[in-house]
Formats: C-alpha cells, structure tokens, sequence
C-alpha cells in the first residue's frame, strides 16, 4: 500500500470517505424523503380556521385610521375633525397652497411644515377625550383647527 500522502489523502483498498460527513461510504444509508403537498381545499381550510383564531383577522382592525385634512387658500379644510377617544390615528395633510404651511399644535406639541403641493402623514397618538386646537403658523388669523376626541 502507498502513503496517504501520494494518493491525495486516500488509501487504495479501503472505503473512501463521505465528503460531508467524514463517514466511509460503506457505512452510509439513503433515505428517500417524499413530500406530500395539500390539496387547496385543504390549505383553504387551514387558513381559514387560522383567521378565525386570531382576534383581528389579519390585523386591518388594529390598524389606526385616517383622517384628511387639506390647506388650501391658507384655510385647513374641515376645521374641525372628530375622532374616536383612546385610539391611534393618522393625519393625512395636503397643502394645495403655492406656499408651505406649518401644522403647529401647542396642545399636542406638534409642529410640522407641509411643502407646497404634497402630503404628509402624522402619526398621532391616541387622544384623551376633548379638544385640541391646531393652526398654520405661517397664516394664523385664517388656517385654524381643532381635533375633538370623543
């Protein structure tokens, strides 16, 4: 027999190594594995008892509201905006205005500037009940506001 080293590390006559395992190939089984794919009315099914398990669907009930609020001629557009107490929503802002306007809340300490032309959301937490009065710092005698949380 020759050195290991003359035959790249394996001997003559004897099993050769699996290459993974380090196992000799005469030592190894196979296993055949067959998957089993579900029919759809099965995975339907499946799904479907998964919804019925969870307490929002998939969630589009948790997720919080929103409510549009548009500035145009320096005016917010409505300027009074109703929302339910104790939940989470979005305030979707849309200056149509040429000029940018800030949204500024001193009773949610808020302040926010909407660029001219374009949208921005505000996540907003969930609200106390009552009033909270907003205006556009740069227009306050006319863009003025408030959120009631009832």
């Amino acid at each position: 027999m020759r050195d290991d080293r003359e035959t790249g590390g394996r001997r003559r006559g004897g099993p050769r190594p699996a290459m993974r395992t380090g196992i000799p190939e005469s030592r190894c089984t196979s296993v055949k594995v067959h998957l089993v794919r579900p029919s759809g009315g099965l995975l339907a099914a499946a799904l479907m008892a998964c919804l019925a398990l969870t307490p929002s669907g998939l969630g589009a009930a948790d997720a919080p509201g929103e409510i549009p609020l548009t500035i145009e001629n320096n005016r917010f557009q409505p300027e009074e905006l109703k929302v339910k107490a104790g939940a989470p929503f979005v305030l979707v802002i849309t200056n149509k205005d040429k000029g940018p306007e800030e949204f500024e809340s001193h009773d949610l300490r808020i302040e926010k500037v909407i660029p001219a032309g374009k949208t921005v959301r505000l996540k907003m937490p969930a609200l106390k009940a009552g009033s909270y009065r907003f205006v556009g710092e740069y227009h306050e005698k006319t863009a003025k506001g408030r959120i009631i949380a009832e």
